[in-house]
């Protein structure tokens, strides 16, 4: 590298590709390292100051790299990043994620919109210190002000810990966590303790659910502030950092994680000077900088006493990647037609709100060009929340934090961008909060012809106070609920990562706001109260309506065998309904068909082959249908794919393949599915037909 910056000096990226080891000398296949690691002399002498660093391969200008106390110095000539991948199925894993990530339209979503910060509590061994939330909790206030975006907060001192002979857990936090990746967010960002294979003393983040991650239309860019999780210099296993990048079905689409034992001081500052950067748009080049680029500036700002802290920050992923940021602006115009450049507007419980706004290029000027859908969310006042620190969580040896959250959705929906211009209206909850105060609201949007998008907010808007009303609602919403798709039946199958899909219906909407006791939408698995699901924030509006939406919820591992699901949802006027839903769980590693069978039955002129199965909903699935006659004759041969769908429906017209009908009478079809693995299952049945 220091070659080719001294003859060319016209390249800004180094992507080192294959797995790395601390023992550079011995030979494979005993060591089967593919990128040879810079390790510091002091290894075996002081493990709190050594550390590998691919930064090394970055420092390219005279007298740069080690001085005489072992530390890497000098400035980031280029951006480094590794992919620690072992053979080409790990490779090919990595590639597929980016190819998705840029370019398939299936990822754009308001999931680019929020950052999601993970917080530590501390440990016994510093007295459940407060740094980790407090220096989450600084960044989140620095995004939320700066640039907008919406923050959700995990911090694990404000959740429930369970106490056992094998120590503290908290299942709290570990849901919270999994419900993130699952809904997706533009950075997921950790601080406090850790190690190569979990976060935290009560393991909210391990190997095994990392592995079990299925985000891939979601990945999120991991920056972890914590000792060793993405050591890859280890040859006799993988990190969970590591992990987070090779997990070919979700993870993450890079991550900026630590090598060796890091202090926590300097991780804030380091970790704050990349947010300094990374969303300071080019005014030239209309561009965000590269994740490369944003760590390479902020390294080179972090010097001094903190020099070698820094240098175990490595990234595992392409330096060269630009996050999924929206491009694009969003600005509200008008709120119920009056401007928003006049006195900010209040808007009451029971009131119908129509808001106006506007896509806008770098230039501030209306994209006439741009026809797709915006995402709305508008949320209520922010709330206070505090946390609690301290090993007996008692006076006088605990200490609190202060914190404020703003997730209570009044409303979310969809609507269509017309000519770079578009409105939508909404009829606010009962349930707001009444003390007076700022709302926000909250667009991502993305255009049906490019694959471009655009990202906006707006809070300068009160809400407070009570609408009079002269007609007032009785009746809870209608409520419709499927597994996996609309062609599901009740009592039907599924395997065991199964998708709820709810369909909700009312004259002035749903409650979505999470303020009032017990009027959430809520879901209850196997009468389990004492694990009520929340799903207020799963439910969006359907396109340019408040009237109805669908909701969209993933379980994950559930149990082979019989599972009922229960939802409780609200109308706006606090009246509630109730559905239920029967299902069977049949594990997906073997292929099982049920309910097979043709309707009409007997039929004239078509008819429609049905049956459900227990594969992944992602999944392509090879139909083949024979039709025999009574005696034994092969007539026809019915070919078709399956995918994205939980239940097959073919249908024929009662032809052969020449196009004649077959005569009136009884015959035999086998219904053949084939999986991506090959498995088959094959199911038999009669049929008529009668002209």
């Amino acid at each position: 590298m220091r070659f080719l910056y001294e003859a060319e000096n016209n390249f800004n990226y180094l992507l080192l590709i294959g797995d790395g080891s601390y023992d550079n000398r011995t030979l494979p296949p005993d060591n089967a390292y593919y990128i040879l690691t810079y390790q510091t002399k002091n290894s075996i002498r002081d493990s709190g100051s050594s550390y590998t660093s691919d930064d090394f391969f970055g420092l390219l200008n005279s007298g740069e790299g080690e001085n005489r106390f072992d530390n890497l110095t000098g400035f980031l000539d280029i951006a480094v990043g590794r992919f620690p991948v072992k053979n080409e199925n790990e490779m090919e894993g990595i590639l597929n994620k980016l190819k998705n990530y840029l370019n398939n339209t299936e990822t754009m979503g308001d999931w680019r919109n929020k950052i999601c910060f993970v917080a530590d509590d501390g440990s016994d061994s510093d007295n459940h210190t407060i740094e980790h939330t407090r220096d989450a909790n600084h960044l989140a206030n620095m995004l939320d002000t700066t640039y907008n975006l919406n923050i959700e907060k995990i911090y694990l001192a404000s959740n429930s810990q369970i106490s056992s002979s094998a120590g503290e857990t908290s299942p709290e936090t570990n849901q919270s966590i999994k419900d993130c990746m699952n809904k997706g967010s533009l950075i997921m960002n950790y601080f406090g303790h850790g190690n190569p294979s979990s976060w935290t003393d009560e393991r909210i983040l391990n190997i095994n659910e990392i592995n079990a991650w299925k985000n891939s239309y979601r990945l999120p860019f991991f920056i972890t502030a914590t000792c060793e999780f993405g050591r890859f210099d280890d040859k006799k296993t993988n990190s969970a950092g590591e992990l987070v990048l090779l997990n070919p079905e979700g993870g993450a689409i890079a991550a900026w994680t630590t090598t060796r034992v890091v202090s926590a001081i300097y991780n804030f500052n380091l970790v704050k000077k990349f947010y300094e950067n990374i969303f300071n748009i080019d005014t030239i080049t209309g561009d965000y900088p590269t994740i490369g680029e944003a760590i390479k500036i902020a390294k080179n700002k972090s010097g001094g006493i903190s020099e070698s802290n820094k240098r175990c920050f490595a990234l595992m992923g392409d330096p060269a990647l630009r996050l999924a940021y929206p491009k694009y602006k969003i600005i509200t115009k008008s709120i119920n037609k009056k401007s928003v450049s006049e006195i900010p507007d209040t808007i009451k419980a029971f009131s119908k709100v129509t808001i106006n706004g506007e896509i806008l290029d770098n230039n501030n000027l209306k994209m006439y060009n741009f026809n797709g859908i915006v995402y709305p969310t508008v949320f209520d006042k922010k709330v206070n929340m505090t946390t609690i620190y301290g090993i007996t969580g008692k006076p006088p040896d605990f200490t609190t934090l202060d914190y404020t959250l703003q997730n209570n959705i009044l409303y979310k929906g969809k609507a269509t961008v017309k000519n770079g211009e578009f409105n939508f209206s909404f009829i606010v909850p009962k349930d707001i909060s009444y003390k007076i105060g700022k709302g926000k609201i909250s667009y991502y949007a993305n255009s049906d012809v490019e694959n471009i998008d655009a990202r906006g907010s707006f809070n300068n808007f009160i809400i407070s106070g009570t609408e009079d009303l002269e007609n007032l609602d009785y009746e809870g919403p209608e409520i419709k609920l499927f597994m996996n798709d609309i062609n599901f039946i009740d009592g039907g199958m599924t395997n065991e990562n199964p998708e709820l899909l709810v369909f909700l219906n009312d004259e002035n909407g749903i409650n979505t706001t999470g303020n009032g006791i017990g009027h959430d939408i809520s879901a209850v698995l196997d009468e389990n109260t004492a694990e009520t699901i929340a799903l207020n924030e799963y439910y969006e509006g359907d396109l340019d309506t408040y009237k109805s939406g669908i909701l969209k919820y993933k379980f994950n591992d559930l149990e082979e065998g019989v599972h009922q699901i229960s939802l409780k949802a609200w109308d706006i006027f606090n009246n509630s309904s109730h559905e239920y839903l029967d299902f069977i769980v049949a594990k997906s590693n073997e292929m099982v068909l049920k309910n097979v069978f043709n309707y009409p039955n007997p039929f004239k002129d078509e008819t429609i082959f049905s049956f459900q199965h227990n594969q992944n909903i992602s999944e392509l699935l090879d139909v083949k249908i024979y039709i025999y006659s009574l005696n034994g004759q092969l007539v026809e041969t019915i070919n078709s794919e399956i995918s994205q769908q939980s239940n097959g429906k073919i249908i024929w017209k009662g032809e052969n393949s020449n196009g004649d009908k077959l005569k009136n009478g009884i015959y035999i079809y086998k219904v053949e599915v084939y999986n991506e693995k090959g498995q088959i299952s094959i199911e038999t049945k009669k049929l008529v037909i009668l002209r």
